[in-house]
């Protein structure tokens, strides 16, 4: 409270938003309150609130940015992660040039990051759906692409048993289908699961891959 006083005297808007975050922080975990996180989210809009022309306010949008962050992954149902993302992307659009704008950046990045993970029946008889299940984070769109191989169960097994800790496809196979899928990213950038479903021909053995398509597409052959 000296040092704020201080800084306060002498109009140092960036030392009195550090220490006023450093009290704020302090209290929020040491303070016995019901209610405690609504109140410091209240403080923290009203420091954001005061110091909003200055560019020291972008450490209060990281605060209030990773506060919500933190509490999506409690109360996914919310919309934490969105109001983070807004919050990170009106700080940046406000002082882009402010030498901890990175804090925003790299915050975004974390809110959009892409996750992708498949599961299905492991044995399906012949002329029936099989059923693939998708769960996906920040995923528009999929390329599934399924090949038949050309392998005895023997030798399928037998190459298994030699590459178990690398999802490594059978190297004599042909492809018979490609097929798109398109998903719905959700709008608050949770992760959704979705079906996609294969028709089985005759008896044999199968893989497919799964691959990212459209613009900025980074995950690759996800092998099933």
């Amino acid at each position: 409270k000296e040092l704020l006083s201080y800084e306060l005297t002498n109009k140092n808007a960036l030392t009195v938003v550090y220490t006023e975050l450093q009290c704020l922080r302090y209290l929020n975990q040491h303070a016995n309150l019901v209610g405690k996180d609504s109140i410091y989210l209240s403080a923290l809009n009203n420091l954001k609130n005061q110091y909003y022309d200055n560019e020291a306010v972008i450490e209060v949008y990281s605060e209030i940015a990773n506060y919500y962050l933190e509490h999506s992954y409690r109360d996914t149902n919310k919309g934490y992660k969105k109001m983070a993302f807004d919050l990170c992307n009106e700080g940046i659009k406000r002082f882009p040039t402010y030498k901890r704008i990175d804090m925003l950046e790299n915050m975004k990045h974390v809110i959009t990051q892409k996750s992708l993970s498949i599961s299905n029946e492991q044995v399906v008889l012949p002329a029936n759906d099989l059923k693939i299940r998708i769960n996906s984070t920040n995923i528009a769109s999929l390329k599934l692409n399924i090949y038949r191989l050309n392998a005895t169960a023997q030798e399928y097994y037998s190459f298994k048993q030699k590459n178990e800790n690398a999802k490594r496809a059978y190297p004599n196979q042909s492809l018979i289908e490609t097929r798109p899928i398109t998903l719905k990213p959700d709008v608050n950038f949770g992760a959704i699961n979705t079906i996609a479903t294969i028709h089985t021909g005759d008896y044999g053995l199968y893989e497919y891959t799964q691959e990212e398509t459209g613009p900025d597409h980074n995950i690759e052959n996800v092998l099933g």
